[in-house]
């Protein structure tokens, strides 16, 4: 008689796979978040924009 040997995940393992799966979406969205405002950003400088010592340059 074969004994069953289904092993399944104890719940630290289950909270570790949850949370580096939380990480690696949360670095996705992030990346894409800043990636999307740095273009709205430098679509909307001109240069007049650009000032030094309180000078436009």
């Amino acid at each position: 008689m074969q004994k069953n040997t289904t092993k399944y995940p104890n719940l630290k393992q289950i909270e570790h796979f949850v949370w580096r799966q939380l990480q690696e979406t949360f670095s996705v969205v992030m990346k894409k978040l800043l990636e999307d405002l740095d273009q709205q950003i430098a679509q909307e400088k001109t240069e007049t924009d650009f000032w030094i010592n309180g000078k436009p340059i």
